[in-house]
């Protein structure tokens, strides 16, 4: 169990700053949200 654990520990994570202003979008991101969740109905 400690084996397992300590694996886990060890991820630093992702930095995910460099990510920011990436994407460049026309719409609201909660409005493009909310119609994909729409798709599924």
């Amino acid at each position: 169990m400690d084996k397992i654990s300590s694996k886990f520990k060890e991820t630093k994570g992702v930095n995910t700053k460099k990510y920011s202003g990436v994407i460049k979008l026309n719409e609201d991101p909660l409005f493009i949200q909310r119609r994909m969740r729409d798709e599924w109905e």
